[in-house]
């Protein structure tokens, strides 16, 4: 963390006019491709991870609801085959695509190369047809070969790194910027220019090693003070970002915001300035607070939950957005530790009713308290200032919620064989039923199930196999 003074500071030593570089927030779609194994999903997860940018992917079926929350986010970079299965009709949401561009977004189409994920981008303005053909060079042998740049000093000019993909644009609309060729001369990635916006349709993806960390950071670097006014905030401090409540700070450059003009009056007036800013925790909906902005630095309170909490800043000069940036804070899900913890006994509630003075019951009491004494102690944790302290405690306690869910795994295990085998109540073993090379594990219920009649008996402890089939034991008893 930079504190205020500092990043600006830092922010004055700069190249006149550079500002403080936003992070982008960035979103994309994905398919179940192939037969329901989501095999792109997770591919991008861990480039933006370095990039440090916020990621937000749904599953194509739900591009609508992805669209409608556009002006959250500032890129559309998808994984491979993004819209192939189950493909939906990104055409039909064209306004709203539009509108991202025209106010500064970044569209990839990657992997323009199946007409699911290629008319609908055609929709997007006039001159944008395209068709996508199998490339006859690449498809004999593309090891070793590259695309070449034809606009070597565009930055959205694809990395030289990358291979070549497997098919190129066989045509393309006037509107269109060849930005790189394959050796047949034919394009594999185009650009235009929508507003304030960049459209860029390639036949690349990740497979062929795009897009890379390297190539997005210098696209974005390039990109953003296009859509933004690249002087008005001099620095951002974004805070602790631990679990709590936290403070934000925008520092602007008062020289560098402008003045609004009353015509009816004939004379200057100010335009005034604000904060805004959006907070969604995990699961939750967003909600919003704006700050007046002040000349020299503007505080501005948000508070960091359980799990996945995302957070953008938008400074306002009136209606108008000049600067904005997002980050995400991560931190363990402890309410979720208790509810999976809750979830692993909620099957033997009956039983344990049922089942009297006995060690599984004290152990399934003891488990029950600690975890509602933990999941009050982070009610209370979530409420308190983030600080180090703070944040060492809500570790401990996850790590904490950590063993006992195990130790819920291993008691479940036991209540299992139980009500399989109610007449081993009182001892600390079962004898039970196995196939050849099963391996029943003390603390797991035994793979057979139920089957057969079995009859309670003492054993050795840890885990027993049984090579030829017959009969194997587990245990009753807590220890």
């Amino acid at each position: 963390m930079i504190p205020l003074m500092s990043a600006l500071m830092i922010a004055s030593t700069g190249a006149a006019g550079e500002g403080v570089p936003p992070t982008p927030r960035v979103a994309g779609t994905y398919s179940s491709w192939l037969e329901g194994a989501y095999t792109y999903r997770d591919s991008l997860d861990a480039l933006y991870e370095e990039l440090g940018w916020p990621y937000v992917r749904v599953e194509n079926r739900h591009v609508g609801g992805l669209t409608a929350d556009l002006d959250r986010y500032d890129i559309f970079c998808p994984p491979a085959l993004y819209n192939y299965s189950d493909p939906q009709p990104f055409e039909a949401h064209a306004e709203a695509w539009t509108r991202f561009l025209e106010r500064g977004g970044i569209l990839f189409a990657v992997d323009a190369n199946y007409g699911q994920q290629l008319t609908w981008v055609s929709r997007l303005g006039p001159g944008l047809e395209l068709a996508s053909h199998q490339c006859a060079e690449a498809m004999t042998d593309a090891k070793g070969k590259h695309p070449t740049r034809v606009t070597a000093d565009d930055p959205f000019a694809a990395v030289e790194s990358v291979a070549l993909p497997w098919a190129h644009f066989d045509s393309w609309g006037p509107s269109w910027e060849v930005l790189a060729t394959c050796p047949e001369g034919k394009p594999i990635m185009l650009k235009t220019r929508i507003g304030n916006g960049v459209l860029v349709a390639t036949n690349l993806y990740s497979d062929a090693g795009f897009p890379t960390a390297e190539y997005l950071k210098r696209v974005w670097e390039a990109h953003w003070p296009t859509a933004m006014d690249a002087g008005a905030v001099a620095a951002f401090d974004p805070g602790r970002k631990g679990i709590g409540r936290n403070t934000l700070t925008v520092g602007v450059d008062g020289t560098k915001l402008g003045t609004g003009t009353n015509f009816g009056r004939r004379k200057l007036v100010p335009v005034p300035n604000f904060v805004f800013r959006e907070v969604q925790a995990q699961g939750g909906a967003w909600t919003s607070q704006t700050v007046p902005l002040a000349q020299a630095a503007t505080s501005v309170p948000y508070s960091v939950g359980p799990g996945r909490t995302d957070v953008r800043v938008v400074v306002r000069q009136g209606e108008r957005p000049i600067w904005w940036t997002s980050f995400t804070c991560r931190q363990a899900d402890v309410p979720g530790l208790c509810e999976a913890l809750n979830a692993k006994l909620a099957p033997h509630t009956e039983m344990i009713a049922k089942l009297g003075p006995h060690p599984l019951r004290d152990w399934y009491s003891s488990l029950t308290v600690k975890t509602e004494d933990m999941r009050k102690q982070a009610e209370g944790l979530v409420s308190k200032d983030a600080s180090e302290e703070t944040q060492r405690e809500w570790d401990l306690t996850a790590e904490f919620l950590g063993a006992l869910n195990r130790e819920a795994t291993w008691l479940a295990g036991r209540l299992t064989v139980l009500e399989a085998y109610p007449d081993a109540i009182s001892k600390r073993f079962v004898v039970v039923p196995a196939r050849p090379l099963d391996k029943l594990l003390r603390d797991e219920p035994p793979p057979c199930g139920g089957m057969g009649e079995a009859t309670a008996s003492t054993a050795n402890r840890g885990q027993s196999s049984t090579p030829r089939g017959g009969v194997g034991t587990v245990p009753t008893s807590p220890r």
